[in-house]
């Protein structure tokens, strides 16, 4: 069981600091409002991974052609319309910050995206699924601490995350600006390459990114 317990912890930690969509938005969110208010943001991907896991694991494989592309395609469009919001930021900065209310809006921004990307498909499909399936047949024991220690290891790394880049708050408005504007450039080059993949590469090679 150790064995699948630090393969669980030690994948977590790796997608939590992996370069991504989900990082430049907490990245995004951490320089505006702070590491305090971002920090709920982290259980995003928790939320949303349950369904992803469930969808994976039983029909991803025997999914239609048109399915994975609408799938690409929706995901691109919402990392666009993050990037705009972020845009919108640089021209017009937060003042204060964020009630309950734009919290929650936060929240549900940060899951959808999470939902809606390719990448935690692919990673469940090909890496994390076949582990989970190896050690669930041989003892569901074995399936459910890999799933819990994965879950661990992923929190743990997107909270050292958020804390780590929650100092940038405490740099002059300039650099501030700079790095909301690297975030929106980030957002928006995931968008349009999840777009443009969804419509022109073929399905197997779309999500081998």
């Amino acid at each position: 069981m150790e064995f699948y317990i630090v393969q669980g912890l030690s994948l977590g930690l790796a997608v939590a600091i992996a370069p991504g969509p989900l990082q430049a938005y907490l990245l995004g969110q951490a320089v505006r409002y702070g590491p305090r208010h971002t920090l709920p943001l982290i259980l995003a991907p928790v939320v949303s991974d349950v369904p992803i896991i469930a969808l994976v694991l039983l029909t991803l494989a025997f999914l239609p052609d048109w399915a994975l592309r609408s799938l690409q395609i929706g995901g691109g469009i919402v990392l666009m319309y993050l990037a705009w919001e972020s845009y919108t930021h640089l021209r017009r900065p937060p003042v204060g910050a964020p009630d309950a209310r734009q919290t929650g809006q936060s929240f549900l921004k940060a899951v959808l995206m999470n939902g809606l990307s390719p990448g935690p498909y692919i990673f469940w499909f090909t890496i994390a699924g076949p582990i989970f399936k190896t050690g669930f047949n041989a003892d569901p024991w074995l399936g459910w601490a890999y799933l819990i220690s994965f879950g661990v290891g992923l929190v743990i790394g997107l909270a050292a995350f958020v804390l780590t880049v929650g100092t940038t708050r405490h740099l002059n408005e300039r650099s501030q600006m700079l790095i909301n504007l690297t975030t929106t450039v980030i957002l928006a080059g995931f968008g349009v390459y999840q777009i443009w993949a969804g419509f022109f590469l073929p399905t197997s090679s779309a999500l081998a990114h």
